[in-house]
């Protein structure tokens, strides 16, 4: 929460002074402050405290919300300081195994969940964790005020468990018997029905079968029919929180269905930093929509990520740091992907801020000798931080040998989508829908049968009517935005 604040504003605000709530536990250093936190009474309001600030997905606005987190976080670190360094040596045993061992489920949970803490899963989710955590919050101070500690012998844990061991051995080997059984009674009617003519048959059914499903497996091309239009799109994703500071992939899930895109580039998507939210969106995407995924490069090396996404098979990638002397490190990719045997090159970028300006020459100049190694077909979809017709941009039309999907729209400032090889079909811009603070850029591209001598479409038109019905966009997939504000249902 609190490094949402800066990253809308990409400025400070002032509210970062509340970090100073993970460093709550210094003050226990201080003699008056310890007695103070070791006071039973004080424990139990913490100890409410911190349970309350489970309910702070109910406050109105951002900022509220980041009061209410910062006290629970405050005080969970006092609670937790305090448990663990009072008590004998077995009872802080005790409680620091406790806190490994939930903290071991939670990653476990979190594997589960692709990458996501299932308490955040839904507000269901978070009802329930808040009723528990209240009611052990109220146990745990019942329990100490009246001094009624109860607890089970080793014995009885041990049988107990042994008892749970042996239940789940024998569902399991019970499931076993039942699967093996079945089995068992199907190839017996396969293989022994009642004549052998029938015999022959089947068999011969299950041969043929058998060879169909290979030739599915190794070749599949011979039961497809080759694809020649494909589509591509670019969205600034901003770490997959919304523009309120709520996570938006199940709501970015869904647009980025409706576009129907094949290829996908989501631009500032490392959100495997602890900061940030310490999750794969990468891996999440990828699963939820049925996408091959590349990361791009790793979280180690100190980008804002910049992830592809891709219905058909990513056969090559390459991951590039752009060069920045000044600021930020700046991420890009290079992938060919197999739309159905025909091999597509694209280059995805994100490019420095606009304040860096020898940062962002010398990271087009990078791009650009990219782009002029690709194959002769290849699209750019790009983050680059400058206005069109600016030397970035020059930069890469001239010596990437690309052209501009839409030359004609002066109205955009950071994402841009460049081609060459391919034949244009259509260009969208499309409303984020508060999902980012970003829109949605996309385009349409066909694959010509004879690279060298195809016509590319140059005539623009905004009229649906005037479209083939099969190069249309969705018109799900939000609204549409012009350059005048007009809807842009394709090119031509």
């Amino acid at each position: 929460m609190i490094y949402y604040f800066p990253l809308q504003t990409l400025a400070l605000t002032g509210l970062e002074v509340f970090a100073v709530a993970f460093f709550s536990p210094i003050f226990l250093t201080i003699g008056p402050f310890w007695k103070l936190a070791n006071n039973e009474y004080v424990l139990a309001f913490l100890r409410l405290t911190m349970v309350g600030s489970l309910a702070s997905y109910h406050a109105p606005n951002a900022t509220i919300r980041l009061l209410i987190l910062a006290a629970g976080v405050s005080s969970s670190l006092l609670v937790q300081t305090v448990t663990w360094w009072s008590g004998n040596s077995l009872q802080r045993f005790i409680r620091i195994w406790g806190f490994m061992l939930g903290k071991i489920m939670l990653l476990v949970l979190r594997i589960w969940y692709t990458s996501l803490n299932p308490v955040w899963s839904s507000q269901v989710a978070n009802t329930v964790i808040l009723t528990i955590g209240f009611i052990a919050a109220v146990e745990r101070i019942h329990s100490i005020w009246v001094g009624n500690f109860t607890s089970k012998s080793d014995n009885e844990m041990v049988e107990e468990e042994a008892s749970l061991d042996l239940g789940i051995d024998i569902v399991c080997t019970k499931d076993a018997m039942v699967s093996q059984h079945a089995l068992k009674e199907f190839y017996v009617s396969i293989l022994y029905h009642n004549s052998e003519l029938e015999l022959s048959e089947k068999l011969v059914d299950i041969a043929i079968i058998c060879k169909i499903q290979i030739l599915f497996y190794f070749f599949p091309f011979f039961f497809e029919v080759p694809k020649r239009d494909f589509s591509a799109m670019i969205w600034p994703f901003r770490f997959g929180y919304d523009n309120e500071g709520w996570s938006n992939l199940e709501g970015s899930a869904n647009l980025l269905n409706q576009t129907e895109a094949d290829f996908i580039t989501i631009i500032e998507s490392d959100a495997s930093k602890p900061f940030i939210g310490n999750h794969d969106p990468t891996m999440w995407l990828g699963e939820r929509l049925g996408f091959y995924t590349d990361f791009g490069p790793s979280t180690r090396d100190h980008t804002w990520g910049i992830m592809a996404l891709s219905r058909y098979p990513i056969v090559k990638s390459t991951h590039h740091l752009l060069p920045s002397p000044e600021g930020e490190i700046a991420p890009a990719i290079s992938l060919t992907v197999n739309f159905t045997g025909k091999l597509i090159d694209f280059v995805v970028a994100h490019f420095g801020n606009e304040e860096e300006d020898l940062d962002r020459k010398l990271q087009a100049i990078a791009v650009s000798n990219l782009l002029k190694t690709s194959s002769k077909q290849v699209v750019f979809l790009g983050y680059i931080t400058s206005a069109p017709g600016s030397r970035d941009y020059t930069e890469l039309i001239k010596n990437g040998t690309v052209q501009d999907i839409d030359s004609t729209d002066r109205d955009r400032w950071c994402s841009y989508i460049m081609y060459r090889g391919v034949i244009r079909l259509g260009y969208a811009r499309i409303s984020h829908a508060g999902l980012s603070d970003s829109e949605v850029q996309m385009a349409k591209f066909r694959i010509p049968d004879h690279m060298d001598s195809f016509v590319d479409n140059d005539r623009i038109v905004t009229d649906p009517s005037q479209v083939p019905e099969d190069i249309h966009f969705n018109p799900r997939s939000v609204c549409l935005i012009g350059n005048e504000g007009d809807d842009v249902p394709g090119i031509l």
